[in-house]
């Protein structure tokens, strides 16, 4: 078990077998789920159309009873007005009574034929001379051959009753027959309030035979049965064919059922619907089969549809796993090469492959770009690093010689001597302080960034001694913004700055060079401005120095001193032009210098380049 559970641990491991799971878990499963439940949501669609369909048909089929009904009871009525005339009007002679007799015998007769009536019946008193006429007319004794009893008759007295009577034995001159029939009858047993015996008893039949067939007419197909119950829930035409009569029975005694109900008993749906007139309860059976049977063919469709689908998702989820694995193996495989051999890195050959087409490109494309320009800017990078550490080696011995050019120290011993000869012995003594604390400071061996006020007193030492070795040809001012000297910069920043002042911007007919240096905030940058009023710089030296400026790389063959400073200010500063200069022939030159805010507490390691 524990050997099964590591092979299968061991077959998830691979990113492709990821994939192709997380496809199964995101795609398949959903649409299994989506299938079921389709299938579910079709099936009791399709199941409630059929269900809305028989229903309407027995609709019509309960109105086609109720019309029939209808006029069985309207001629009912019209009996009661023909008894009225024939037994309950005055004493009259006999030769009156035949004549009644005969003219409602006829009305009968008409209304009997008009309605296609099985039967017009009449029960009387053996009083009355027609009462034992035998075709339409008979004695209350005759009630036998309809299996009732007078008695029973009077329990229903005064009402219309409604009953379906079978092996109804029919006088045998009336149909030539003594064939038993059975008839769905209306009657009413007639009585006076004065009274306590029957007046007369009528019954209007129509043939079950004729019920039976629109029954069966309106059912659809032979999968569905209709039946009528009476009001007990006995049934009375038709039989039941697929649910069980008990159960029926018990859900009718627990169910409220009103004009239209559908209940379900055992494997069918059961729609019943009440007669108006007759009470009677119209039941049409649908078992579930049929239901099934007509939904098959949409269920097939949606198993095939759904097949389809989960095979196409499947194959479509090896497809798009095994190209997505081979592309992140593709990656893994070159930066593995490249971890593996630093050299790899200038290998032009390992680089991704990218699609063609810009407009069809994907997240591995990107990725892939990225990683192609970063391995790009990584060579890039490794080729400066190799030049930074030449031109630093050049710097640090070109820097060494500047600590020491003995023309900068021979000119401040002059001074200093000539000073002492002329008994200035306070201010040989100041020149030799400022000096020697040019030079410690000079030397001072600490990191790349220091407090502003460091080296504002750095650029100060440097202008106050030049300013004596140039016999005072040139004056400064230094303005700067509240605690902005807690701030760091790179070392030496404005002290090359100054010297290219004093080197190419100082006259020599006599007028004095007059510096400004600022220090202000501007945004969340610190500005640094060195001007002058200078000679200036001619415009095409000037655009040479930007083009050196924008590559923000150092040049040891042209302005190497401008290209240093801003190399280092560039890898503090988040501006896009950290160094900028602008100059105009005879009217001066403004350098600017853009900075980040740093404070010491920022840790001075975290920032150095």
């Amino acid at each position: 078990m524990k050997h099964r559970f590591m092979k299968i641990k061991a077959f998830f491991s691979k990113f492709r077998n990821k994939l192709f799971a997380n496809f199964i878990v995101i795609a398949v499963i959903p649409i299994l789920i989506v299938g079921s439940l389709s299938y579910v949501l079709a099936y009791h669609i399709a199941k409630d159309r059929i269900i809305d369909s028989v229903s309407y048909t027995s609709t019509q089929l309960n109105t086609s009873l109720a019309e029939r009904f209808t006029q069985m009871e309207d001629a009912a009525n019209v009996m009661e007005y023909y008894m009225y005339t024939l037994i309950l009007q005055s004493d009259t002679s006999l030769s009156e009574q035949l004549s009644t007799y005969s003219n409602v015998r006829n009305s009968l007769f008409n209304l009997s034929r008009t309605f296609e009536f099985g039967n017009v019946s009449v029960y009387t008193n053996d009083q009355f001379i027609f009462s034992n006429e035998g075709i339409t007319f008979f004695s209350f004794d005759d009630l036998s051959m309809r299996g009732i009893t007078i008695e029973e008759m009077e329990q229903q007295a005064n009402q219309l009753n409604w009953s379906v009577m079978h092996d109804i034995k029919e006088p045998f001159v009336k149909y030539k027959s003594n064939a038993s029939n059975h008839y769905v009858s209306v009657s009413k047993a007639f009585q006076l309030a004065n009274k306590d015996t029957l007046e007369y008893i009528f019954f209007i039949d129509i043939p079950v035979a004729e019920i039976a067939k629109l029954l069966e007419e309106r059912a659809i197909g032979t999968s569905i049965n209709a039946y009528l119950l009476d009001e007990n829930g006995q049934l009375i035409i038709g039989e039941d064919q697929f649910v069980d009569r008990e159960m029926l029975s018990e859900q009718l005694n627990t169910s409220d059922i009103g004009k239209n109900s559908t209940l379900t008993v055992g494997d069918a749906t059961v729609i019943i619907q009440r007669n108006p007139i007759t009470q009677w309860l119209l039941v049409t059976e649908v078992p579930n089969q049929y239901i099934r049977s007509n939904t098959s063919v949409l269920i097939s469709i949606l198993l095939i549809t759904l097949v389809l689908t989960v095979v196409v998702a499947i194959i479509s989820s090896l497809f798009i796993s095994h190209n997505l694995s081979k592309r992140v193996n593709k990656i893994a495989e070159v930066i593995d090469k490249i971890k593996s051999n630093n050299h790899s890195i200038y290998d032009t050959n390992m680089v991704l492959p990218v699609s063609n087409k810009p407009e069809f490109h994907d997240e591995f494309d990107r990725l892939s770009l990225v990683f192609n320009d970063m391995t790009k800017k990584l060579r890039e990078d490794f080729e400066q690093i190799l030049t930074m550490r030449k031109m630093e080696e050049k710097m640090q011995f070109e820097l060494q010689q500047s600590k020491i050019n003995p023309h900068f120290l021979y000119n401040v011993l002059d001074s200093i001597k000539n000073c002492q000869t002329s008994g200035n012995i306070e201010e040989a003594n100041q020149m030799i302080s400022r000096l020697a604390k040019f030079y410690r400071l000079l030397l001072k061996k600490e990191n790349e960034l220091i407090p502003i006020q460091e080296e504002l007193e750095i650029a100060t030492l440097f202008m106050e001694i030049e300013h004596i070795n140039k016999t005072n040809s040139f004056t400064w001012e230094i303005h700067t913004d509240d605690m902005i000297e807690k701030f760091l910069l790179p070392k030496f920043v404005l002290q090359p700055i100054i010297e290219n002042c004093l080197k190419h911007a100082l006259y020599y007919n006599g007028d004095i060079l007059h510096i400004v240096i600022s220090l202000v905030y501007e945004e969340d940058y610190i500005l640094i401005q060195v001007k002058d009023n200078g000679q200036g710089i001619g415009q095409e030296q000037l655009m040479e120095i930007r083009q050196v400026l924008a590559t923000r790389k150092m040049d040891s063959r042209k302005f190497f001193g401008l290209s240093n400073v801003n190399y280092r200010v560039a890898s503090f500063s988040k501006c896009e032009e950290p160094l900028k200069m602008i100059s105009t022939p005879n009217q001066g030159t403004l350098v600017e210098i853009r900075m980040d805010q740093m404070f010491p507490e920022d840790g001075i390691e975290e920032m150095t380049p």
